[in-house]
């Protein structure tokens, strides 16, 4: 195979076989990160003056807040109550301390084997 001459570091690397014609990057972090700003930076300048481009990728944000809003209350409704769960178990271990019971530690393992904690 013919060494490229890479577009970023000028340094001649192998292309992949599958892709021999293509290829204008080498395998080095710093040449990929240069690859992927100039796509994206080519991508920005097409779509710029794309209104419904805008619009529907607007709609597309306001849906991905709208979900992220919606999971934060059900994670912190599941929070509280996994609190709340905790400060009772809490409570009954200290009400059955008085009453003498032995195993404890069985009663906190079952506690944190049903819970889940984010």
């Amino acid at each position: 195979m013919k060494p490229v001459k890479c577009a970023c570091c000028d340094h001649f690397f192998i292309p992949r076989a599958n892709n021999r014609e293509k290829q204008k990057y080498c395998n080095a972090p710093a040449c990929q990160n240069e690859r992927n700003r100039i796509k994206n930076q080519t991508y920005r300048t097409k779509k710029e003056n794309d209104f419904t481009f805008k619009h529907f990728e607007a709609q597309r944000q306001q849906r991905i807040r709208d979900r992220r809003k919606e999971l934060n209350g059900k994670r912190e409704a599941r929070r509280s109550s996994t609190l709340n769960a905790f400060c009772k178990t809490f409570i009954s271990m200290k009400i059955s301390s008085k009453f003498h019971i032995v195993d404890k530690s069985a009663l906190i393992m079952n506690f944190i084997d049903h819970t889940i904690i984010y």
